[in-house]
């Protein structure tokens, strides 16, 4: 249940089994496609688009046959009700998130 790391890669075809977290985040997909089926649906999630995990939802991911990256993002408290969106400027969030000063979340879990 510990937070994910900032960035991740996925290999094609990985799988990552039913799993939570303590804190909330937004898991940002930077290349690739996965799905993602848990407390708030099942959603096919490609490059562009965020989907928002709150404090302990349930979740699961299948990785496509190009894996994926993802980027994970602390979640502030007022984030509105909304489980997937897309982004309208990908790199400028990864620019700001390579740029952003605080410690990185260390985690042993894959996800």
């Amino acid at each position: 249940m510990a937070s994910p790391q900032i960035q991740q890669r996925f290999a094609p075809g990985a799988r990552l089994p039913r799993h939570r977290h303590a804190a909330g985040y937004l898991a940002v997909v930077i290349a690739g496609a996965y799905t993602e089926a848990g407390d708030a649906g099942r959603f096919r999630l490609t490059a562009g688009q965020l989907v928002h995990h709150r404090d302990f939802e349930a979740h699961g991911d299948q990785f496509g046959t190009g894996g994926a990256r993802v980027l994970n993002l602390p979640c502030p408290p007022d984030v509105p009700a909304l489980a997937v969106g897309r982004l309208a400027d990908l790199d400028g969030v990864v620019r700001l998130a390579e740029r952003d000063p605080r410690p990185r979340p260390r985690s042993r879990s894959p996800h």
